[in-house]
C-alpha cells in the first residue's frame, strides 16, 4: 500500500533516526532539551534521563497532520488496519505535548466504529493501559523498523481482547464477573475515588491483593476507568464506573 505521509516523510528527511536512549546523562543532551533548540527538533519525550523519542519540529505538524488526514480519506486499507497505522503515525508526530496517546486511540475508535458502530462500545482503551509496557514496546519496534506493522499486530490483538471484554457488559455473561469486582464496583460510587480510598472500603489492607484480585479485572472488562489514563501510576490517580460497570453496579 502507499506510504503514510509521515512515514514517507521519516525516510526522506530522518530527523531522528531509530529510537534514541541515553542511559546516563551527557553533556549534548541538556542542550537537546532546551526550549530553542526543542523548537527546532520537535518535541523530546524522556524517561528518567534518556531521550526516547523526538518528534519533527513544530513547523512541520500543520503539513503532516494534514497529510496523514488526506491519506486516511483515501486509502484503501481494511479500517481495522487503517486505524492502527493512523494511531501509530499520529502518536510518531506527537503534535500536543500531552494527551497524543488518548487522541491516537480516539481517532481508531472513530475509525472502527464508522465502520461497525460497535466498535464504539469496545474497551480497547482499558486494554491498552492494562498493557502498557507491551504498547510501549510495539512503537519503539516499529520505530526502529521504520513500519507500522508490529504496531498494528499489537493493536489488532487488543482489540480482540476487548471484544472478549465486551461480553461481560451483556446479560448473558454478567453472573462471569467475580465477586471481588461486584464487591468493588458496588463501592466506587459517583465520585473518583484512589485505590487507598477503595481499599478502605473494602476492608482490605493487601495491596498486591487488591490489584489482582479487584482493580486489575475491573479495568481490562471495562467496568471502571482511570482519570489520568496516559499516567497510570500517577500519584493522583483515581478511578471511576464506566457506563458497562454502572449497569453492573446497580
Amino acid at each position: 500500500m502507499p506510504l503514510p505521509p509521515t512515514t514517507r516523510w521519516r525516510h526522506g528527511r530522518p530527523i531522528r533516526g531509530p529510537i534514541f536512549w541515553l542511559p546516563t546523562p551527557c553533556s549534548w543532551q541538556g542542550w537537546l532539551t532546551t526550549p530553542a533548540i526543542s523548537a527546532l527538533v520537535g518535541w523530546v519525550s524522556r524517561i528518567g534521563t534518556g531521550i526516547v523519542h523526538i518528534a519533527p519540529p513544530a513547523i512541520r505538524v500543520p503539513e503532516l497532520v494534514g497529510d496523514l488526514l488526506a491519506w486516511l480519506e483515501n486509502t484503501g486499507e481494511h479500517p481495522l488496519v487503517a486505524g492502527c497505522v493512523f494511531h501509530y503515525e499520529f502518536e510518531f508526530i506527537h503534535p500536543f505535548l500531552d494527551g497524543n496517546g488518548r487522541m491516537g486511540r480516539l481517532w481508531q475508535t472513530l475509525v472502527l466504529s464508522r465502520w461497525q458502530p460497535i466498535f464504539a462500545l469496545l474497551p480497547v482503551e482499558s486494554v491498552v493501559r492494562e498493557r502498557q509496557g507491551e504498547y510501549y514496546t510495539a512503537l519503539a519496534r516499529s520505530d526502529q523498523e521504520a513500519s507500522s506493522t508490529v504496531f498494528i499486530e499489537f493493536m489488532l490483538g487488543a482489540i480482540l481482547q476487548a471484544t472478549h471484554a465486551l461480553a461481560i457488559g451483556t446479560d448473558q455473561v454478567t453472573d462471569q464477573v467475580t465477586d471481588q469486582v461486584r464487591r468493588l464496583l458496588r463501592v466506587m460510587g459517583e465520585v473518583p475515588q484512589s485505590a487507598v480510598q477503595l481499599m478502605e472500603k473494602l476492608g482490605l489492607s493487601h495491596r498486591p491483593t487488591f490489584r489482582q484480585n479487584y482493580l486489575h479485572p475491573a479495568l481490562a472488562a471495562g467496568l471502571i476507568e482511570m482519570t489520568h489514563p496516559d499516567t497510570p501510576q500517577a500519584r493522583n490517580q483515581q478511578y471511576r464506573l464506566t457506563p458497562a460497570g454502572k449497569r453492573i453496579a446497580e
